[in-house]
């Protein structure tokens, strides 16, 4: 009799307590003082469950929630611990309250390095892509306000570039011996001044550098006495008549004279051309 009437109290208790925790709410604190006083003095030791392990296994079938998944040292310890504790619960068992309420903000605590591993928020992805869109345009507007500034010096200050002049003296003609082709004025002023003959004549004349084919500079070679073109292969003689090659005349003289000084002095702005019989102009040469 009194075994029979353990049990229904045992079972009146359970459906009890499952009727406040299906609501949200924690049991009351009558039932949670018995509870506390009525905490098993034996723990499983693996030879079977203790009673306080099966009513927590009970309490799983009713509703009340995977405890031993949520403490289970707890479960281990033989501890009960209720699924569902608020207010009255933390009062309901003296000594209780405090560590459930420390899990429960244990439980909430953000992981470490969970905020290194977020991601930027929406409104740091517009701050950023405005930065940049800001700072692209004042690259472009700068770069616009450089090209118009460029503009406007070009315009207002053109390139003179400075030429050298179209008369100049290259020196007596005793420095000018026959058969006697001078460089030193080809890198400068591009002329060949040169003493040699022409139609059995003997002249000091100055020969234009630039080949009359595509217009390269030429050189001269001593041992075979000619002007040579790079580019193509055209030849000249001394006296400038083209021989070999693609140049299709001979090269342009310019003007020479005698200075008032006795100097030599050619004058580029005068062209003589050999194809037109402009070589037999007394300008065109100084004799010796």
């Amino acid at each position: 009799m009194h075994r029979g009437a353990g049990v229904a109290r045992s079972s009146w208790s359970l459906r009890a307590d499952a009727r406040p925790a299906a609501r949200g709410f924690a049991p009351a604190s009558r039932r949670d003082h018995s509870a506390c006083s009525a905490r098993p003095q034996t723990r499983d030791a693996g030879l079977g469950r203790s009673p306080l392990v099966a009513r927590l296994v009970a309490n799983r079938t009713q509703g009340l929630g995977t405890v031993d998944s949520l403490y289970p040292r707890s479960v281990k310890l033989g501890i009960e611990v209720p699924r569902y504790l608020g207010k009255a619960a933390k009062g309901a068992c003296p000594g209780f309250g405090k560590r459930e309420g420390l899990m429960r903000r244990a439980d909430r605590r953000p992981v470490a390095g969970a905020q290194g591993r977020r991601g930027p928020s929406r409104r740091g992805l517009l701050r950023i892509t405005f930065s940049w869109l800001l700072w692209l345009g004042f690259a472009a507007l700068g770069a616009v306000a450089g090209l118009w500034a460029a503009a406007t010096a070009r315009f207002l200050f053109p390139n003179a570039l400075k030429e050298p002049p179209q008369r100049f003296k290259v020196g007596f003609p005793a420095d000018y011996p026959p058969a006697h082709v001078e460089s030193r004025f080809k890198d400068e002023h591009g002329v060949w001044v040169v003493h040699g003959t022409y139609r059995g004549q003997a002249q000091i004349y100055a020969l234009s550098s630039v080949c009359t084919h595509l217009g390269c500079i030429t050189i001269w070679q001593e041992e075979q006495k000619r002007f040579k073109c790079p580019c193509h292969g055209s030849a000249f003689y001394m006296d400038g008549i083209n021989y070999e090659g693609p140049a299709p005349r001979p090269l342009e003289r310019y003007a020479i004279r005698i200075a008032d000084d006795g100097q030599l002095e050619v004058d580029k702005s005068r062209t003589y051309q050999e194809e037109l019989g402009q070589w037999h102009d007394p300008d065109s040469y100084v004799p010796t």
